[in-house]
């Protein structure tokens, strides 16, 4: 028998319900393959801006900048530690280890205003008391300036237990001090005797992530569209 007269043989008969499944799944497919194709565009455009952050000289930070003005620099910043105002940060892994993050603000010389700065992380298992102390005097401190995020998914409101935060929201930080906090954190990179490990990672990591998973989402529909033509693809009885 010739191939074509084995396909003359076969008769595709799909069901409504089926198809309207699979129609579906695939229709969801695309759209997740679609956002995570997204993503990665966001992360790229992220790459953009913090490579011509970078290529800029440090920024002597005198408080009143735009926020777009401070996004990924490397700033300079003068004046004195706050301590009685340090927050840690909870849940922050390094290498597997549970830990925090301790973040500490500075009164910015012959201004009012505060800035928040990541000073590192440390295990659960460290002196905090330690770790947090600070140089009293004016102090300089450099590193790169980010914006947290500006809201968190969060279970439960009970999301401070003193000093210990599960999430940094700067609204929350300034009506608990009463302090004007400048809009971004600054992940300290100048040296300091203090235990704390100060390993950033790129802001604008995880490219080729979101491509991989948008891959896998289009090869889940292929997968769906393939095995709804085979499996209502039948022989003429």
């Amino acid at each position: 028998m010739s191939p074509a007269a084995k396909i003359g043989q076969l008769r595709f008969r799909p069901r409504l319900w089926p198809s309207l499944a699979a129609l579906l799944v695939v229709a969801l497919a695309l759209a997740a393959a679609n956002w995570q194709f997204g993503r990665a565009e966001q992360k790229r455009a992220l790459q953009a801006k913090f490579d011509e952050a970078q290529a800029l000289p440090a920024l002597p930070l005198k408080g009143g900048e735009p926020v777009d003005a401070l996004q990924y620099r490397h700033i300079v910043a003068r004046g004195e530690w706050a301590p009685d105002k340090a927050i840690w940060l909870d849940n922050k892994t390094y290498k597997g280890l549970a830990g925090y993050q301790l973040l500490m603000p500075v009164r910015l010389a012959g201004s009012e205003q505060f800035l928040l700065v990541n000073r590192g992380w440390v295990p659960r298992s460290a002196n905090l008391a330690k770790a947090a102390a600070a140089r009293a005097g004016l102090v300089e401190v450099r590193g790169l300036a980010v914006v947290p995020p500006a809201k968190y998914f969060e279970l439960s409101q009970d999301t401070i237990a003193g000093n210990v935060w599960q999430n940094l929201r700067l609204e929350r930080y300034t009506r608990r001090y009463s302090v004007s906090v400048l809009p971004v954190v600054v992940e300290q990179d100048s040296h300091a005797a203090d235990g704390l490990i100060r390993e950033w990672s790129r802001p604008d990591a995880g490219v080729q992530k979101h491509v991989a998973y948008a891959v896998q989402w289009l090869c889940i529909a292929a997968v769906v569209v393939v095995l709804y033509v085979v499996l209502n693809t039948k022989r003429r009885g």
